[in-house]
């Protein structure tokens, strides 16, 4: 009798444990079916106050930046560029009318006034800011220029709002080679994987303006013109087309110009000068069949990868080792030092900019601190213990 009292017991609790994972189950598919109808409804919730949302980015972009970060104002300053990206991709899409249209200095002001870490040195952010510039200016750039089979036509990039025509590239990442660092820049701005057929041995280097780091740009050979093309940005890239060679300017003398539209290429003008040189002198160079050329570019492009010099980030200056150590400090709880630190100049070479931050990586930063902000991408955070423990 016993017996069979258990087997009912022991019965009973299967199906109410059952019951159970069924129930949060449909919570679960529940939450995620109201997630999905707001998002595509127009109430997204009410917006939160301009000190809360700067206050949610310096927590989840400035207080918990790794360490190496916090060597100096520069190095911070990736961080706060990529809390302003995510405050234009973000609140500001969401809340178009709620929150201001905002430069980075202007919102780098903002971030140092109402965040506690930084209030102290907020009267020295256009000075901060300066040499912020200054040391992008010195970050080595990377890209390629995609060419059709005949080499008359490049493809080019048109920036977000914006009228000029560049070719793909962007700054180098911590530890990244330079062909690597073309890969990925190609890839994320035109959707399209020259990984396996850059040449590392093919390239032409321009110095862009006095005074900024070469721009090192490498030739892809033969691609096809009805190729898709789909930036995997947002907010960076408005429009991918081919042009032909011979229409564009080679000079930034607007008075060479021989229409308005040339005007669009002012800053390519130079790159095209050198690509035009690198044609005539690689022309006997050229393979026929776009097979063998592939190969012999695979090869070399895995060579590369493999003995390529990879670039360390710059030696903190003694002031930005000051500026580390006071926020360090701030964030342990210490009091701060009385007087602020010394903004560095400009880093010397092996200038990189902090690995995967840029406004092509998302969610890294989002995933940290999860808010409540009455929007799926910035209040949904599925908490997935309870239920896998309730389901044991």
């Amino acid at each position: 009798m016993l017996h069979s009292d258990e087997k009912k017991s022991r019965a009973l609790c299967l199906c109410t444990h059952a019951l159970a994972c069924v129930c949060v189950a449909l919570a679960v598919l529940s939450l995620r079916l109201q997630i999905c109808l707001r998002a595509m409804s127009d109430d997204v919730g009410e917006a939160a106050a301009f000190k809360e949302v700067i206050d949610d980015l310096a927590l989840r972009f400035v207080v918990n930046c790794p360490p190496e970060e916090q060597e100096s104002f520069e190095r911070l300053l990736f961080q706060v560029e990529a809390a302003f990206w995510f405050y234009d991709d973000q609140y500001r899409e969401i809340w178009p009318n709620t929150y201001p249209k905002m430069t980075m200095l202007d919102f780098a002001q903002a971030m140092f006034k109402h965040c506690e870490l930084l209030t102290k040195f907020a009267p020295q952010v256009p000075k901060i800011y300066e040499a912020f510039t200054e040391y992008k200016n010195q970050i080595p750039t990377c890209g390629a220029v995609l060419l059709n089979g005949d080499r008359t036509k490049a493809l080019f990039v048109q920036g977000f709002k914006r009228h000029s025509w560049l070719f793909p590239k962007g700054k180098i990442d911590k530890d990244e080679d330079k062909a690597s660092c073309a890969a990925r820049e190609v890839l994320e701005e035109v959707g399209f994987d020259i990984a396996g057929l850059l040449d590392a041995d093919a390239f032409i280097e321009v110095e862009p303006m006095k005074g900024h780091a070469l721009v090192r740009l490498y030739i892809v050979d033969g691609v096809a013109e009805g190729t898709h093309f789909e930036t995997r940005t947002k907010k960076e890239i408005s429009g991918i087309e081919w042009f032909a060679l011979a229409e564009l300017p080679t000079s930034r003398n607007i008075g060479d110009y021989k229409t308005p539209f040339q005007k669009r290429f002012w800053y390519a003008a130079p790159f095209v000068r050198a690509l035009n040189t690198w044609i005539g002198a690689n022309k006997k160079k050229k393979k026929k069949g776009g097979a063998a050329a592939k190969s012999v570019a695979a090869a070399a492009a895995a060579a590369a990868a493999a003995a390529g010099p990879s670039v360390s980030p710059p030696p903190p200056s003694a002031a930005g080792v000051a500026a580390g150590a006071q926020l360090l400090s701030m964030v342990m709880g210490a009091p701060p030092t009385a007087s602020p630190p010394a903004v560095s100049g400009a880093p010397p070479d092996g200038a990189a900019k902090p690995k995967g931050r840029g406004r092509k990586a998302k969610g890294d930063a989002a995933a940290k601190q999860p808010a409540a902000r009455g929007h799926p991408f910035l209040d949904f955070a599925f908490d997935r213990g309870p239920i896998l423990e309730a389901i044991k």
